[in-house]
């Protein structure tokens, strides 16, 4: 506020009529107040009108729109007047246009700073908008808040919209409202976008929360997607964001335990029907195998069905002394035509305290995940190798492969839900993070070695 500036003469000291035009307008009788400023603007005399300056134009634009929205509102909710919304936009658009000019021409004048008049009008129009104007308010509605930002500058017209988007998330009566309240977040979004990133970085991303939250609820998976997503990116914005953190974290366990129970149908069913298979060729005299094999066959279908089954309910570890080279080489007969395997110690029939079906699922899907590696990177079967080192006297195991390696970028990341080595994915599996899981129960770790090979990964699992 300049104070310097002296305050234009009040408007009832130019016309003593408009004490009488105020009088129902202050009672809040607006269908009158309506009448008599409709009227005062078609019979005001032409020596009155030239003494009027763009601060009289303001006031008496302010209660003719004032007036006419109130009248819209209260008349019929439910239906849109056209004659009273079109009375409406020519009131608040002469408002809009006395305030330009007087910003024109007096850039540090005071009255026209005032907020009052306009974060109400500026509320009246996105109310109006969205109610009577659904499907198609959004472009008006951003047009209108652009206007109201080029006078009275961002925060004003982004306060008011901010405002009128958490009163549209909890109006549930409205059928619209979910779509309503993300239109008016996407709003927020582009008009913020190219705005000082420290002065927005917190609403904005509390914008993305909300819709997160919005997506969330829906329940879907693919809303859970969507959801986690605009997480993402309010972390990415502000990693101070304590709710982003945590709805990530909450989306992420239900998306983990909706996963495992996918991956443990598909792992079950894999194995049943291969365990069918192999008693169909049981029940045959001429066996393609001898018995002992289909029997083992059998044993570790089984046992998968069952270890599986395990890691999904969290089960405490059962440790027993396993045969850690055998266990190895159960694995390796369903991946050999496709990778080639170097693996060394455990020579002597060594021994680790473990459990048996955790240790195959952490084993089974370092050997996935290597694999798939090499399948997206398209390295040829002939250069494909694996090194596998059993270092059981350290209680340590490694995994070395020459799939092409991790993105140094999310080395922090890698053993979360849904990362990998492509990026940050909703619909990506979660082998390493069901690795972590089950080295967790067997009281253990897995870790990148440092450094990593140059051409791949390698993994280390460290058994207590």
């Amino acid at each position: 506020m300049n104070m310097n500036t002296p305050p234009p003469p009040a408007l009832h000291t130019i016309d003593p009529r408009w004490q009488e035009i105020l009088a129902p307008f202050r009672e809040g009788d607006y269908p009158d107040a309506l009448a008599a400023v409709r009227d005062y603007v078609n019979t005001v005399t032409p020596e009155v009108r030239n003494r009027f300056l763009n601060f009289h134009y303001s006031n008496i634009y302010n209660n003719y729109a004032v007036s006419a929205y109130h009248v819209l509102t209260d008349e019929n909710p439910l239906q849109l007047n056209q004659a009273g919304w079109d009375e409406f936009l020519q009131a608040l658009e002469q408002f809009i246009c006395a305030n330009e000019q007087e910003k024109k021409q007096q850039p540090a004048a005071a009255w026209w700073q005032d907020s009052r008049f306009a974060t109400s009008l500026l509320d009246h129009v996105l109310d109006l908008l969205l109610r009577y104007r659904p499907g198609q308010w959004v472009m008006e509605a951003e047009s209108w808040i652009r206007r109201f930002m080029a006078i009275w500058g961002e925060r004003l017209a982004l306060d008011v919209l901010l405002k009128a988007m958490h009163n549209e998330r909890i109006n549930v009566l409205r059928p619209d409202y979910v779509a309503n309240t993300r239109n008016l977040a996407q709003i927020y979004l582009r008009l913020t976008e190219t705005l000082p990133p420290d002065l927005y970085r917190h609403p904005r991303s509390l914008v993305m929360d909300i819709l997160s939250d919005l997506a969330y609820f829906t329940g879907s998976t693919q809303a859970e997607d969507e959801a986690l997503e605009w997480v993402e990116q309010a972390l990415a914005i502000n990693p101070d964001d304590r709710f982003a953190r945590q709805r990530r974290k909450d989306i992420q366990e239900r998306k983990g335990v909706m996963e495992q129970i996918r991956r443990f149908n598909h792992d079950a069913n894999t194995a049943i029907a291969g365990l069918i298979s192999t008693l169909t060729h049981l029940e045959h005299l001429s066996l393609s195998d001898p018995a002992p094999t289909l029997v083992e066959k059998i044993r570790l279908g089984l046992k998968r069905i069952h270890g599986v089954h395990r890691l999904v309910q969290k089960q405490e570890a059962g440790f027993v002394n396993v045969v850690v080279r055998q266990e190895v080489e159960r694995l390796l007969p369903d991946y050999e035509e496709q990778i080639r395997f170097v693996v060394s110690g455990g020579e002597d029939g060594a021994t680790l305290e473990t459990d048996q079906d955790y240790l195959q699922i952490v084993l089974e899907n370092l050997l996935r995940n290597a694999r798939e590696a090499f399948d997206r990177r398209q390295i040829p079967v002939s250069e494909r190798l694996i090194h596998i080192t059993l270092d059981l006297p350290g209680h340590r195991i490694l995994l070395r492969d020459n799939a092409g390696g991790i993105d140094p970028n999310l080395k922090d990341r890698i053993f979360e839900p849904y990362v990998s080595s492509k990026a940050v994915k909703q619909n990506t599996g979660l082998g390493l993070a069901s690795v972590r899981e089950a080295m967790t129960l067997l009281e253990g770790r897995i870790e990148l070695t440092d450094p990593q090979p140059a051409n791949g990964a390698e993994f280390a699992l460290y058994f207590s």
